[in-house]
């Protein structure tokens, strides 16, 4: 599990009951977080593992089966899933997300932001730098984009591209 924020707020916590749920269940999981925040004390005084580190730079993560939840990020994110929903929020820089089979939704990126999505769709809200989604089969909500925005639709026809661009606010 990845867990960004600072603080022990209901994200942080839905993360701690899910790791407990998992080691009543003999799933051993491990919590990466920012050094000195209150889910590593957390998680630490529950007797789970947790690994931190500080996280002030660019922010990696790749994920084959898991849903991706990233907030706060000081610097660039590049997070992608093969599976499951990717979610990030509050970026400080470029944001670049790719989910095969989930749904991708953005929010609050200071920087430039990328977002490929396959078989579902992409939100984007308050996006300061400019955006280009490239999509095959899902739609694409957004609002809040301060820079424009370029929409690649692969395997659709231009009917279903100008479906996509009707409904953006």
């Amino acid at each position: 599990h990845l867990e960004t924020g600072r603080h022990l707020y209901g994200g942080p916590r839905q993360v701690i009951e899910l790791m407990r749920g998992l080691d009543a269940r003999g799933v051993q999981s491990t919590l990466a977080c920012p050094t000195g925040s209150a889910i590593a004390a957390a998680v630490a005084g529950a007797g789970l593992n947790v690994v931190t580190h500080e996280l002030g730079g660019d922010l990696d993560v790749e994920a084959d089966h898991s849903e991706v939840d990233a907030q706060n990020v000081t610097g660039a994110a590049r997070l992608s899933t093969s599976f499951d929903e990717l979610r990030v929020a509050e970026v400080t820089g470029d944001a670049t997300l790719k989910a095969e089979h989930g749904k991708v939704t953005a929010r609050d990126v200071k920087g430039a932001l990328t977002a490929e999505a396959r078989f579902e769709g992409v939100t984007l809200e308050n996006i300061a730098g400019p955006v280009e989604v490239r999509v095959q089969h899902g739609g694409v909500s957004a609002r809040g984009l301060a820079q424009g925005l370029k929409i690649t639709a692969e395997g659709d026809g231009p009917g279903r591209l100008e479906q996509r661009m009707n409904r953006l606010g």
